[in-house]
């Protein structure tokens, strides 16, 4: 028999284990009264709560194991602030429940194919609820054991092994979605990153969402490569869009922008940092434009980086995105010039149409400027050549007329 109590300690339902092999249930709970409800508390949570915030306790959070007979061998073994629930997935109270004890509770799970599972099935009821102070471990025993049967072959060493071996959340989410289908092709790996992105909108904290994204799509990164950075380059993946090459590096000292250019350029790619779903209605005529200035430029590329590699458009992975990439320096002047780049988009209350259309006559604009630009250069070309040419006439007529008579 196995008391249970609620989190202040009074007695309020009791476990029991079936003696005999053949009984229908291993386990059997009270049934559930006023007073007892097997979904909002944890066996011998009391104990354990008090136990992590002894002295001497360095834990960040509370042991879960998946059953009565390992929580008694984990407190025998010395692991004093274990718990377990009631012979159920863990609930959304009896996370909570965990949080009130400690930020960081390692959940326990039997290594084989049912513990991974469990571990699985606890990540997708934690997700929601994450916050700053309020995540998850994962300690993953050896196969086809339990803490129990762990601590009576190896002793309380190897249990404390896998304790400090466990990982982060995020690191069972990636192994969730990464072992969800095997990825041998393209189509595949894309259904990862759609399976990734599904995830993370589970999150509710914008902060951490941000923050699983950019671990989440580093370890895609890693494992699976980045994609190709084209650079200066353009490919016409654009739909067929011809890819315009970049001027030389004399044709671009002839174009110097003025400030009105600059101020067009900046408007360009600061509307699309401040708001990265134009890149859905935008991006054929982004990366085909041709911008003077080289932060224009860097960024222009990696928008095109991220556009490629990303599936849904989002402000601040966007902006990790380029701090990752060590161009975070690159942010400062667009974060100077955001109110102006606000007004001439339409301001804040403008919608999605509204913004497409004022950055569509932005960009015609800028063509335009190019084009103007252009124009006088090959002037100044035919200018030149003239001058050249009649140079060389006034010159030849000179030389003739100086040299003696031949005659």
């Amino acid at each position: 028999m196995f008391p249970i109590t609620d989190p202040r300690g009074r007695l309020i339902a009791f476990g029991g284990r079936a003696l005999k092999k053949d009984e229908k249930a291993k386990y059997l709970n009270s049934p559930e009264t006023p007073l007892f409800h097997k979904s909002r508390v944890l066996y011998r949570y009391p104990n354990a709560r008090k136990a992590l915030h002894a002295p001497g306790n360095g834990a960040r959070g509370l042991i879960v194991a998946e059953g009565y007979m390992d929580v008694i061998a984990l407190v025998r073994a010395g692991f004093e602030h274990a718990c377990a629930p009631l012979g159920t997935a863990l609930t959304e109270d009896q996370l909570h429940l965990l949080w009130r004890a400690g930020p960081e509770p390692t959940l326990c799970f039997d290594g084989d194919k049912a513990g991974l599972r469990a571990a699985f099935r606890s990540v997708e009821r934690a997700l929601p609820l994450i916050k700053p102070g309020q995540t998850l471990r994962f300690a993953l025993l050896p196969d086809g054991q339990d803490p129990d049967d762990l601590i009576r072959d190896k002793g309380p060493s190897a249990m404390k092994e896998v304790l400090d071996n466990s990982v982060p959340l995020v690191d069972m989410l990636w192994r969730r979605e990464l072992e969800a289908e095997p990825l041998d092709s393209p189509e595949a790996k894309a259904g990862l990153k759609d399976r990734i992105f599904k995830a993370l909108r589970e999150i509710t904290h914008e902060g951490v969402r941000a923050q699983y994204q950019t671990a989440l799509l580093d370890m895609f990164d890693r494992q699976f490569g980045r994609a190709k950075s084209y650079g200066s380059k353009r490919t016409s993946w654009q739909k067929g869009t011809p890819a315009r090459p970049r001027a030389s590096k004399s044709q671009e000292r002839e174009m110097q922008p003025d400030a009105l250019r600059t101020a067009r350029e900046s408007r360009l790619i600061g509307a699309v940092l401040e708001w990265p779903e134009l890149l859905e209605h935008v991006d054929q005529t982004l990366f085909s434009l041709n911008f003077s200035a080289q932060a224009c430029q860097r960024l222009q590329n990696l928008l095109l980086n991220y556009w490629q590699d990303t599936i849904a458009v989002d402000k601040r992975a966007l902006h990790a995105h380029i701090e990752r990439d060590g161009l975070a320096d690159l942010l400062g002047p667009f974060r100077r010039a955001r109110n102006l780049t606000i007004a001439a988009m339409g301001g804040m209350d403008a919608n999605l149409k509204t913004r497409t259309q004022l950055w569509r006559a932005e960009a015609r604009a800028l063509e335009g400027f190019e084009t103007a630009i252009d124009a006088r250069n090959e002037t100044r070309g035919r200018m030149a050549d003239t001058i050249r040419s009649e140079n060389t006439d006034a010159l030849q007529r000179l030389m003739r007329s100086s040299r003696p008579d031949q005659g």
